[in-house]
């Protein structure tokens, strides 16, 4: 497989040479955050979608009027919010927790919630009076999803996120992204798809030689690259680079019925068998065989002694459109996060660096304006969260982010954030708290608009119940519903919906 790669390279820069224009790519990844200083350490995975809104021009959302004090530094809180629980039900049980929750807002006011049993995608469908029920997600027999998964075996599957993209009265459509890895007689293979299962043709598709993944080649995975390349008579230098798409994750806006991929890609440049440039790519890619837009790429510094390096990628990758039609990526690379400001047609309109570690971003509406909440590590396990507005009539990326009070004690560990604004104006965050292996108890917390607690957090999760994320869905008459996923033991998720009435308590 990788010697079909390596020929493919080849093949299409002899063909650009022909037609005498360059070739240009790109690439994708996983969590970052804030400017605290801060330690790396352990990964998270996946991220989160959104919506935002109408035509390629953007429909401008109405200017909300502020209370007064929502910038203003409120009180201590001393009381929690009171929450009333209308409904709660277990939908599902054996919850794929890595592909974890993906919720998209549908144009009809529904809105999906893709999610994964074992490998299999299925989509929760809550609608605006907190009704639900489930659908399976329709697969083509004939997609690379359904025909080439891994036997029993000869292979792993491993789901990044299930992307609902329509609903119908008995199935979903959605975007699977996946890797498989393969067990072959020489070496392992992997295989990195993203896009949709049910024929909608093909998106992004990289397949080859594991060499980070296989023990073997990865002692020394640029000899292992060097060799395969010599013996398939491929070269790989400045002009003919060796690409490895690392990961990607799908994005949906059905306002606009837009599909988009974010990705992170690998390029290395090797003269002979020495290693002379290694850079990764963060890129995004939109319709059927689309072309990869570069938004970033960053050189890598590799010592020549240390064999068995491995790559940085740009990893939980996150996009969402903003008020002006414009739209939002961020990405954590290394100890810092990305985030960068598209234009309508994807290219780069302005970018900056932030640094720190962060976890799982999410973004959010909040009336006139768009908001990006992180979780981001202090060090010694700690995390806290953080969170930035752009302005919903000059989009701008703020210089720094904003810190999101909750409690008084900043010894308790919180991450995986999620924002909302209520058909009432009131703003929550939810957020996992003292996480230990990714799952904590979930929390509720009213704020303001400058992300300071306007009560004492409410507690989800009761006892010893743990969470590992979970989405806030708002009602039309008021309150939310919670969908999370609630571990049951042994590495098993349920998928759990409460249906919540919460109000603010003056002291």
């Amino acid at each position: 497989m990788a010697k079909h790669r390596l020929f493919l390279a080849c093949l299409v820069v002899a063909m650009v040479a022909c037609n005498k224009t360059p070739s240009a790519e790109s690439e994708e990844g996983k969590k970052s955050d804030k400017s605290d200083k801060t330690e790396k350490s352990a990964k998270s995975d996946e991220s989160d979608e959104s919506d935002g809104d109408e035509g390629g021009k953007g429909k401008k959302k109405k200017k909300a009027k502020k209370s007064a004090d929502d910038d203003e530094e409120p009180a201590k809180p001393t009381t929690p919010p009171v929450c009333r629980v209308d409904a709660q039900k277990t939908w599902a049980k054996g919850v794929n927790l890595l592909a974890g929750l993906t919720a998209t807002s549908m144009s009809d006011g529904r809105t999906a919630v893709g999610y994964a049993l074992g490998n299999t995608p299925q989509v929760l469908v809550i609608g605006t009076k907190g009704e639900g029920k489930l659908l399976k997600v329709q697969i083509d027999p004939q997609s690379t999803f359904a025909s080439k998964a891994p036997k029993a075996g000869d292979g792993v599957r491993t789901i990044w996120r299930v992307t609902p993209v329509k609903l119908e009265d008995k199935v979903a459509h959605a975007f699977v992204d996946f890797h498989d890895e393969y067990k072959e007689q020489n070496a392992k293979h992997k295989r990195v798809v993203c896009g949709p299962v049910d024929g909608g043709g093909q998106w992004v598709v990289d397949q080859g030689t594991a060499y980070w993944l296989d023990p073997k080649l990865a002692k020394d995975p640029v000899a292992a690259l060097a060799a395969e390349a010599k013996a398939a008579g491929v070269v790989i230098d400045p002009v003919k680079p060796y690409r490895e798409i690392r990961g990607c994750r799908s994005f949906f806006d059905p306002k606009r019925d837009e599909k988009w991929i974010v990705g992170s890609r690998l390029e290395i440049v090797l003269d002979g068998d020495k290693l002379t440039k290694v850079a990764s790519q963060l890129f995004v890619e939109s319709g059927v065989n689309g072309k990869l837009k570069e938004l970033d790429v960053r050189v890598q510094k590799i010592e020549p002694k240390k064999l068995d390096w491995k790559p940085v990628d740009f990893e939980v990758p996150l996009s969402h459109e903003l008020a002006d039609g414009s739209f939002l990526v961020a990405a954590r690379y290394g100890s810092s996060m990305l985030v960068a400001q598209l234009q309508n047609d994807k290219n780069t309109k302005t970018k900056k660096t932030y640094p720190g570690y962060f976890n799982m971003p999410d973004a959010s509406e909040d009336g006139p304006d768009d908001v990006l909440v992180a979780s981001m590590s202090t060090g010694n396990n700690g995390s806290v969260l953080r969170a930035m507005r752009i302005d919903g009539t000059k989009p701008e990326l703020p210089a720094e982010w904003s810190k999101v009070t909750t409690d008084e004690d900043d010894s308790h560990a919180e991450s995986r954030p999620e924002f909302l604004r209520d058909s009432k104006g009131q703003r929550w965050i939810a957020y996992i708290e003292n996480a230990d292996k990714g799952k904590g108890h979930l929390e509720i917390i009213p704020v303001n608009a400058g992300f300071r607690a306007s009560g004492l957090p409410y507690g989800v999760t009761k006892e010893d119940e743990k969470a590992t994320e979970a989405r806030l869905v708002a009602q039309k008459d008021g309150g939310f519903v919670v969908a999370y996923i609630r571990d049951s033991g042994s590495g098993i998720g349920e998928l759990v919906t409460e249906d919540l009435d919460c109000s603010v308590v003056a002291k």
